[in-house]
């Protein structure tokens, strides 16, 4: 199932209240998925149904939150809402799995990543990859076998496609990242020497980069 909203643009309806237009966005798709979850229920499939939730991407929402960094006020107006920065705010997203042979109520900190949710699926279904696939299953690690936490890579090079439409943001470089042990962060802008390293563990909101 895929829910488009908590995007832009910011319209649920006015029931679902609140200051924050994003917000009013995840209720009102968590009120469906919720009515979903109560048919499975409903239907005497809850208990049988494997369940994995996860989002492609976070948001940045010009300084509605404490980690934003897009838009011409904060010094990236090349950024609106996601695509072209690499920081956690829209790279950094939850991963929760229901399925009968998963423990219940565990909370998990490991870092993992989106290409694992495949072979992970794929694993508790057992169905077979013959395959060669980028990703791994995280069942050693929800097991308790595997305590390793995994490197995090993500690229953008949408900086150059907006660059190429206004030449008012032709200096956003395009970005390379990696995140490493779940403490830090590198940024490499691609055609330039400048490279951002970030503590994750003082600083999660990347805000001081120690390569300065």
């Amino acid at each position: 199932m895929h829910f488009f909203d908590a995007h832009w643009p910011y319209e649920a309806p006015k029931k679902y209240g609140g200051d924050n237009a994003y917000e009013e966005e995840v209720a009102f798709s968590n009120h469906y998925l919720k009515m979903f979850f109560d048919k499975l229920k409903d239907f005497g499939l809850w208990d049988n149904t494997t369940i994995i939730c996860f989002s492609d991407h976070g948001e940045d929402l010009d300084g509605m939150y404490l980690n934003d960094k897009g838009g011409k006020r904060l010094g990236h107006p090349e950024e609106s809402g996601h695509g072209c920065l690499l920081y956690d705010q829209t790279q950094k997203v939850l991963f929760m799995a229901k399925d009968t042979n998963l423990p219940k109520n565990k909370k998990m900190l490991t870092q993992v990543r989106l290409i694992d949710i495949f072979p992970t699926i794929a694993e508790l279904t057992a169905v077979k990859i013959k395959s060669k696939i980028d990703g791994k299953s995280v069942l050693p690690i929800i097991n308790g076998l595997e305590k390793e936490n995994r490197v995090g890579y993500s690229e953008t090079f949408y900086p150059e496609e907006q660059g190429a439409k206004n030449k008012s943001l032709s200096f956003a470089k395009n970005k390379k990242a990696l995140r490493i042990d779940n403490e830090y962060k590198v940024i490499f802008n691609v055609g330039s020497d400048s490279v951002e390293l970030y503590d994750l563990q003082n600083d999660s909101n990347e805000k001081v980069n120690l390569n300065q």
